[in-house]
């Protein structure tokens, strides 16, 4: 692909749909602990169970994001694969 066709591709589908789905990841969560505040005002205890799943969910997206952060860091020694284990290599 042209790379001036992929930008206007990323300007215009990519860059929109993905603030689309992000609007979506948030308002709609949004929306319903709105309503549910409209039937019950009081926090209940499925406020505090819902708050500890997304806590812990945010916690484990923080911990794997500084896991791949550091092992895309980290120097690997360069080293040809065996042709045993390489897809491409003849066998013989």
């Amino acid at each position: 692909m042209h790379p001036a066709v992929f930008f206007v591709f990323n300007l215009t589908f990519i860059a929109f749909a993905q603030s689309f789905l992000l609007a979506m990841f948030s308002f709609i969560p949004a929306y319903v602990i709105f309503l549910s505040s409209q039937l019950q005002p009081g926090i209940a205890t499925f406020d505090y169970q819902y708050f500890g799943v997304e806590f812990a969910l945010i916690l484990s997206e923080l911990i794997s994001d500084a896991q791949q952060w550091r092992m895309s860091h980290i120097q690997l020694p360069t080293t040809t694969p065996s042709p045993r284990y390489c897809l491409l290599a003849p066998h013989s």
